[in-house]
């Protein structure tokens, strides 16, 4: 073997040797890199996420007390006045509210009032069973209400979908009691 032909093995094994080492280098910080940058991103998307459920569920929880705590909704519990569900119960308050569903329950758990609506179809759809057995009854979380601050919102997994979900005690306008029953507000969780 000449002179010249070790001369090039040994430059053309170097320079593998150099390149491999840089390959598997490289390959290793950018696999770092990438997967840092990808935990980040799936951090931020988690924190809007949560960000996000935690906006709606303030909001469902702010209506609800404003239609807990009012006059007309405290004299329609005891009295059920068929005014205040034709001027307050209809189809555009849901529209206008983004609520698939309104309960009304005295202090007995006796629902007073319930109205289920698709926001889509634009019309009215039952309760459905799994809310009413499973949620509604007697020592149910959602129709403890010890204290006119009470306040109790979540996220329900419902085997026909998944709610978002407030319930307050029902007071006078002044947010006075004694309370008088739990109004819920519900709305499915979508896109």
């Amino acid at each position: 073997m000449t002179l010249r032909k070790k001369v090039l093995i040994a430059i053309g094994t170097t320079f593998s040797g150099l390149i491999l080492i840089l390959y598997f280098v490289s390959r290793d910080i950018l696999l770092e890199t990438f997967t840092h940058i990808e935990e980040e991103n799936i951090s931020q998307e988690v924190k809007r996420t949560l960000d996000i459920f935690s906006n709606e569920l303030a909001n469902l929880d702010a209506t609800t007390s404003d239609w807990a705590g009012w006059d007309d909704t405290y004299e329609f519990i005891v009295g059920r006045n068929k005014d205040y569900i034709e001027a307050n119960l209809v189809d555009d308050t849901f529209t206008t509210l983004n609520l698939n569903f309104i309960i009304l329950v005295n202090l007995s758990g006796q629902i007073i009032f319930s109205k289920g609506f698709d926001l889509h179809k634009e019309e009215e759809i039952p309760i459905p069973e799994s809310l009413i057995k499973k949620h509604l009854s007697q020592n149910s979380l959602l129709l403890r209400h010890q204290t006119t601050e009470s306040s109790i919102k979540g996220i329900l997994l419902l085997p026909e979908d998944i709610l978002l979900i407030a319930s307050r005690p029902i007071l006078t306008s002044k947010d006075e009691g004694p309370i008088r029953g739990t109004l819920i507000f519900g709305r499915y969780l979508d896109d």
